[in-house]
C-alpha cells in the first residue's frame, strides 16, 4: 500500500492516512477508523473509532509486549515469512528476567549505560508491533549512539506502521542533544525493511557475509546508520 501521508506528533500517538492506488481503501472492521480518498479530499468515518495506535511503552504494558515478542519471534521463517531472527527455533526469555531488565532499562536516563525507550503498535488491547531504541554498545564512550530494533507481526505489515514507528522514534531521538547516531542491523534478504530504512536516511556502513546460519541457510547481515 503506497503511503499517502502521515502526521507526526510528539507522542504518544500518530495517525496514518493511506490509500491504495487512488481507490477508496475501506476497512470493514468496526474496530478501525476508516480513512479513504474521494476526489482528492480526505474523509473518514467518524462513527468507526480506531483502536490502532502507536504508543509510548510504559512498565504497565510489559506483559502485553512480552506476549507480542513471543508471537512475533515464532513467525521468523515460517509460512513464507522472512527469516528475521538469528536462531533456528524461537528463543523465549523467562518472563521474570524480561520484566526486570526492561523495567531497569526504561528508567535509566540517556546519560546512563544500558538505557532503552520503546514504542508499540496497539490493536484493541493487543500489542502487534514494537520499536526499541537502546544504548548501542553498553559503554560510557558510546552513549552518543542508539541501536534501533523493530518488529511488526505478520498481518499488520504493509500498512504504514513501519513508517509510523520510524517517524516517531527518530523525531524523539533528534530532540536529544546527547544522541548523534542511530544504527541498526538488517538481514540482506529482507529488502522491504532495507527500503524502509533507506527512506529515513539510513546508509549501509557494513556487510557481514554468512554471519548466521539459520536452519542451514547462510544469512548475510547489513549494518546501517543515520546521523541525527
Amino acid at each position: 500500500m503506497p503511503l499517502l501521508g502521515y502526521v507526526c506528533f510528539d507522542a504518544p500517538f500518530i495517525t496514518l492516512i493511506a490509500r491504495a492506488g487512488g481507490v477508496a481503501n475501506l476497512h470493514q472492521s468496526k474496530s478501525h477508523r476508516v480513512f479513504f480518498q474521494v476526489d482528492n479530499a480526505m474523509h473518514y468515518d467518524r462513527e468507526i473509532e480506531s483502536t490502532m495506535k502507536i504508543k509510548v511503552a510504559r512498565t504497565g504494558d510489559l506483559r502485553a509486549l512480552y506476549a507480542h515478542l513471543i508471537r512475533h519471534g515464532a513467525e521468523s521463517g515460517k509460512n513464507n515469512d522472512y527469516v528475521f531472527a538469528p536462531y533456528d527455533e524461537p528463543c523465549e526469555r523467562p518472563w521474570a528476567e524480561f520484566k526486570t531488565e526492561s523495567e531497569k532499562r526504561w528508567t535509566l536516563s540517556l546519560s546512563e549505560c544500558g538505557w532503552e525507550r520503546c514504542w508499540f503498535l496497539v490493536v484493541g488491547k493487543e500489542v502487534r508491533g514494537h520499536l526499541r531504541l537502546r544504548h548501542a554498545a553498553g559503554l560510557q564512550t558510546s552513549l552518543h549512539r542508539a541501536l534501533l530494533m523493530m518488529g511488526i507481526e505478520n498481518g499488520y505489515r504493509g500498512k504504514g506502521h513501519g513508517s509510523e514507528f520510524m517517524c516517531t522514534s527518530l523525531k524523539w531521538a533528534k530532540t536529544k542533544k546527547s544522541l548523534a547516531w542511530v544504527q541498526l542491523n538488517v538481514f540482506a534478504h529482507n529488502r522491504p525493511a532495507r527500503a524502509l530504512y533507506r527512506k529515513f536516511g539510513f546508509k549501509r556502513v557494513g556487510y557481514n557475509r554468512d554471519l548466521f546460519r539459520v536452519q542451514g541457510q547462510p544469512i548475510d547481515d547489513i549494518e546501517m546508520s543515520v546521523r541525527l
